[in-house]
């Protein structure tokens, strides 16, 4: 993410200020791709105006990781031009509606997560110019390490997660696969 924040510092001459706070027990853990990226795009580009020219204060956003009871609990926050809610709430449910610009960043992490993981709630705060937070929570199961005796841990996906992570990479195709 930090390169992604650099990136946008250097094209739109501002200083964009990037903070990250995950816990040392959560550092290890996996997310799927490009799950942050478009958050903090949308922060970039909605919430603070830089492919506009931006607003006359340094952009901030912090992410933040913490285990909550049963939940994973993911918050990207920063201080720009606030959250129209209803919007992103209905972005999130259907995606982008027919006459819209292509709206498909935070519906597109929405189904994935919920495919990965079985379960995504997000909920969204906006004060404009203070904290603007979009709070992702994920069943914090896949976090933490698994207990073999649950029998409420789906094996297959705990399983998938593990070896999509840990998998040497193919110096060549399969046996009896096309070449």
């Amino acid at each position: 993410m930090q390169a992604y924040a650099d990136i946008m510092s250097c094209r739109f001459s501002h200083d964009v200020e990037l903070l990250t706070n995950v816990p040392k027990s959560l550092q290890e853990k996996l997310l799927p791709k490009c799950t942050l990226q478009p958050l903090v795009e949308n922060s970039l580009r909605h919430g603070f105006g830089l492919s506009d020219g931006g607003v006359p204060f340094p952009p901030k956003i912090e992410i933040v990781f913490a285990l909550q009871g049963e939940d994973m609990v993911i918050t990207v926050t920063d201080n720009g031009q606030g959250i129209d809610i209803a919007r992103a709430e209905k972005i999130l449910r259907e995606g982008r509606g027919k006459n819209e610009d292509r709206h498909i960043g935070l519906h597109n992490i929405y189904e994935r997560l919920r495919a990965f993981y079985g379960r995504a709630e997000f909920r969204f705060s906006s004060v404009p110019y203070f904290e603007n937070t979009v709070e992702i929570r994920l069943p914090a199961r896949f976090f933490t390490d698994p207990d073999p005796a649950d029998p409420d841990l789906p094996a297959a996906k705990t399983r998938t997660f593990v070896q999509y992570s840990k998998q040497p990479p193919i110096d060549k195709p399969p046996p009896g696969r096309l070449q």
